[in-house]
Protein backbone atom coordinates (compact mmCIF):
# COMPACT_ATOMS: atom_id res chain seq x y z
CA UNK A 1 0.00 0.00 0.00
CA UNK A 2 1.35 3.58 -0.94
CA UNK A 3 1.24 6.76 1.22
CA UNK A 4 -1.32 8.97 -0.58
CA UNK A 5 -0.54 12.26 -2.03
CA UNK A 6 -1.14 15.60 -0.48
CA UNK A 7 -3.77 16.45 -3.04
CA UNK A 8 -5.15 12.91 -3.40
CA UNK A 9 -6.12 13.66 0.72
CA UNK A 10 -7.65 16.73 -0.09
CA UNK A 11 -9.60 15.02 -3.06
CA UNK A 12 -11.37 12.54 -0.83
CA UNK A 13 -11.33 15.06 2.20
CA UNK A 14 -14.38 16.84 -0.14
CA UNK A 15 -16.33 13.44 -0.48
CA UNK A 16 -16.62 12.35 2.84
CA UNK A 17 -20.23 13.12 2.70
CA UNK A 18 -23.54 10.89 1.88
CA UNK A 19 -22.51 7.61 1.07
CA UNK A 20 -18.81 8.23 1.54
CA UNK A 21 -19.65 9.18 5.32
CA UNK A 22 -16.96 7.49 7.98
CA UNK A 23 -17.72 7.19 11.87
CA UNK A 24 -15.39 8.90 14.05
CA UNK A 25 -14.68 8.58 18.04
CA UNK A 26 -17.67 11.20 18.26
CA UNK A 27 -20.25 9.95 15.81
CA UNK A 28 -20.33 10.97 12.14
CA UNK A 29 -18.14 12.71 10.50
CA UNK A 30 -19.98 14.78 7.93
CA UNK A 31 -18.39 17.68 5.88
CA UNK A 32 -20.40 19.93 3.67
CA UNK A 33 -19.45 20.69 0.09
CA UNK A 34 -16.31 23.19 0.60
CA UNK A 35 -14.64 20.04 3.01
CA UNK A 36 -15.74 22.07 6.32
CA UNK A 37 -17.57 19.62 9.27
CA UNK A 38 -20.89 20.24 9.98
CA UNK A 39 -22.38 19.62 13.31
CA UNK A 40 -19.61 17.89 14.68
CA UNK A 41 -19.92 16.96 18.24
CA UNK A 42 -18.37 18.68 21.06
CA UNK A 43 -16.98 16.78 23.82
CA UNK A 44 -18.35 18.76 27.35
CA UNK A 45 -15.66 18.70 30.71
CA UNK A 46 -15.04 20.24 33.64
CA UNK A 47 -12.12 20.29 35.82
CA UNK A 48 -12.32 18.38 38.42
CA UNK A 49 -10.25 20.18 41.48
CA UNK A 50 -10.05 17.20 43.51
CA UNK A 51 -7.49 14.86 40.81
CA UNK A 52 -6.95 17.77 38.67
CA UNK A 53 -8.18 15.98 35.73
CA UNK A 54 -10.83 16.55 32.91
CA UNK A 55 -13.97 15.01 33.75
CA UNK A 56 -16.32 14.01 30.35
CA UNK A 57 -19.90 15.81 31.17
CA UNK A 58 -21.52 14.35 27.70
CA UNK A 59 -21.26 15.59 24.21
CA UNK A 60 -23.19 19.01 22.37
CA UNK A 61 -23.68 19.19 19.07
CA UNK A 62 -23.97 23.07 17.50
CA UNK A 63 -26.61 22.23 15.67
CA UNK A 64 -28.52 21.00 18.74
CA UNK A 65 -28.55 17.05 18.49
CA UNK A 66 -26.82 14.32 16.88
CA UNK A 67 -26.53 14.23 12.69
CA UNK A 68 -28.46 11.98 11.18
CA UNK A 69 -26.61 8.87 9.71
CA UNK A 70 -27.02 9.64 6.17
CA UNK A 71 -25.41 13.38 7.04
CA UNK A 72 -28.12 15.18 5.24
CA UNK A 73 -26.18 18.98 5.34
CA UNK A 74 -28.95 21.67 4.61
CA UNK A 75 -27.46 24.26 1.89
Amino acid sequence: MKMPSLSEVADSWLRLHGNNRVEGASGWICLDQYGNPYNKAVSIVHLDPASKTAAFDGIAWPAGRAPDPNCSIPN
